[in-house]
């Protein structure tokens, strides 16, 4: 027999066990038990997403975050205060939205399904103040475009990887599998969250600067705290970096200090092994564009050296011909010198053309080569 928190087993009482569905059907009691009534609920938007009809966000405060969303009507209402106030919800705004505190089962997850939102009070939260603040003392200091001023550096194939390991790098490491190149990648795992985060990243970085010709800084999946690439040592780490940096921590609606101050940015881990992928595409392709250039420029210097000595050997012939139809054979006697003189010369101009193609060709082959081994 089964029944509440327990079942009778062999006339025994027994702890009853629940299904994934029926555990979360007894949190969402417990739920809506504990907050029967809609409440205020104030943080700063993390995560906003309003292109769709409903209305998502993440709000955080200095511990936790939880999700928040407006469905349907409640999201054109929401939407309307906003616009009546002249505000727009972004990242980094300290918002008071009011609603029920329910589990979203599908994820088990506790949401705040937002009925209104208390547009005259959103202004810029703590945290955002805090990396604007940061960002102004990387540009005072002369380091915010430090990294953009780098160029694309000759077959990045040497690649350092800052990670927390975990599904990110997993599918970082797998997107890297499929390309045709032969990576060398230089990994240290640390974490993306909790105290010694900022400063174990900040070291990584600094321990693969002056050992790889690019960098990647991503971070697990399965988590959007992104607070520790959002402190001053993790940006100054990445702008001072000897390298390229890419940085792949946050998401479409989510750009942490580190991505604003870094070479290049990306949504995902995935992304970034795209990135590696494409930009050494790129440049295979230029090389092969190099070497074709390259052999079309050969061809068409042989084939002028190819004209002058049939030009030269034309005339030779005819000069032949001409003084051998004439009367007196000395004359004839500096024809075949005259001939072998005419021959020589396009003879050299042929073989020095050829040389040039030649060393053209292999100078385009070793940075070929270099670029796949």
């Amino acid at each position: 027999m089964m029944g509440g928190r327990w079942a009778m087993v062999d006339d025994q009482q027994v702890p009853r066990t629940l299904s994934p569905s029926e555990a979360l059907a007894a949190v969402e009691v417990a739920v809506r038990a504990a907050c029967p009534h809609p409440v205020w609920l104030s943080g700063e938007v993390d995560q906003v997403n309003a292109s769709g009809r409903h209305l998502y966000m993440t709000l955080t405060d200095e511990r936790t975050q939880i999700r928040a969303a407006a469905i349907g009507l409640d999201a054109q209402r929401v939407r309307g205060r906003l616009a009546k106030a002249g505000v727009v919800l972004e990242r980094g705004a300290a918002v008071a939205v009011f609603g029920h505190l329910r589990l979203y089962q599908p994820r088990g997850l506790v949401e705040l399904r937002i009925i209104d939102i208390n547009a005259d009070v959103v202004a810029v939260g703590e945290a955002e103040l805090e990396r604007r603040r940061i960002l102004e003392v990387i540009g005072s200091l002369g380091l915010a475009e430090r990294q953009r001023a780098m160029g694309t550096p000759v077959a990045p194939l040497r690649v350092g990887v800052v990670t927390p390991g975990g599904q990110g790098w997993d599918d970082f490491e797998a997107r890297l599998a499929m390309t045709p190149w032969a990576w060398h990648l230089r990994v240290l795992i640390t974490p993306s969250e909790g105290p010694t985060a900022p400063e174990s990243i900040a070291r990584a970085i600094r321990t693969h600067s002056p050992h790889v010709d690019l960098m990647v800084v991503t971070r697990g999946g399965g988590s959007n705290a992104t607070a520790a690439y959002d402190t001053g040592v993790v940006a100054t780490s990445v702008c001072q970096a000897a390298c390229p940096v890419i940085v792949a921590v946050g998401h479409n609606g989510d750009s942490p200090v580190a991505e604003k101050v870094a070479w290049r940015r990306e949504a995902t881990p995935s992304l970034a092994a795209v990135a590696l992928d494409r930009l050494l595409s790129a440049q295979r392709d230029d090389l092969a564009r190099e070497l074709a250039a390259a052999v079309a420029d050969a061809e068409q210097l042989l084939a002028g050296q190819t004209r002058q000595l049939e030009e030269a050997w034309s005339g030779c012939r005819i000069e032949l011909e001409r003084v051998g139809a004439a009367p007196g054979l000395p004359a004839a006697a500096g024809v075949p010198r005259a001939l072998s003189a005419a021959h020589q010369g396009g003879r050299w101009r042929l073989a020095a053309a050829v040389l040039a193609a030649v060393v053209a060709a292999l100078l385009v082959l070793v940075i070929v080569l270099a670029v796949l081994q």
